[in-house]
């Protein structure tokens, strides 16, 4: 819209300057010989500025605040995408570093994970003790349709035991190969996507 009445603003501009210079000739070849000279209904004096000069500065000025306006309405929108990017590209690799972090707990079986498109399960071996017993606990990190994903102790019921992110617009699980989780992670501020691919495998899996 800036740029329609940009063009519907200078198409007058243009037809206005020309008329005022048609005027300007006229007056030059038929002079009045008074001090004060009148020109239709507006009176001009040798010690002011004329109509013409008026008219001609206030036209100037009118295009350069035009052409100042869409200068600085672009600079705004650059700026707000350029901001809305680096807070999504920090927030995705905050929530792969958690993410990464987890999985690599993964083991010690490879038969025990499990995958969707928007979780994995798998058991984390806790050691305890000094006599080198452990016990294998069941554990998911799941994307809910809300933008959440969440770390869970899977048992009798899921309990919650982190938030890896939050207002993510996707979240995609795979297993390329045995022992090996790849991930997309993507997130949207305003018009701006980001999108962050890893995998991890896990050193426990055999």
């Amino acid at each position: 819209m800036l740029i329609i009445a940009f063009e519907s603003s200078t198409s007058l501009i243009i037809h206005v300057v020309y008329g005022i210079m048609l005027m300007k000739d006229q007056m030059l070849a038929n002079p009045f010989s008074t001090t004060r000279q009148i020109i239709g209904r507006c009176f001009v004096t040798r010690s002011g500025f004329t109509l013409i000069e008026v008219l001609i500065a206030s036209t100037i000025m009118m295009i350069v605040f035009i052409v100042s306006g869409i200068v600085l309405v672009q600079t705004i929108r650059n700026s707000d995408i350029s901001l809305n990017k680096l807070l999504a590209t920090k927030e995705v690799i905050e929530t792969e570093e958690k993410l990464r972090r987890i999985l690599s707990r993964m083991g010690p079986r490879l038969d025990e994970v499990t995958l969707t498109s928007t979780s994995v399960s798998f058991k984390v071996r806790i050691p305890f003790g000094s006599d080198g017993l452990s016990v294998d606990l069941s554990e998911r990190i799941a994307f809910y349709t809300d933008g959440t994903l969440r770390y869970e102790r899977m048992s009798d019921s899921v309990t919650p035991l982190a938030t890896i992110g939050e207002n993510l617009e996707e979240v995609r699980f795979s297993m390329p190969a045995p022992g090996i989780v790849n991930y997309s992670i993507m997130k949207s501020i305003g018009t701006v996507r980001v999108t962050f691919t890893g995998g991890v495998t896990s050193p426990n899996m055999r």
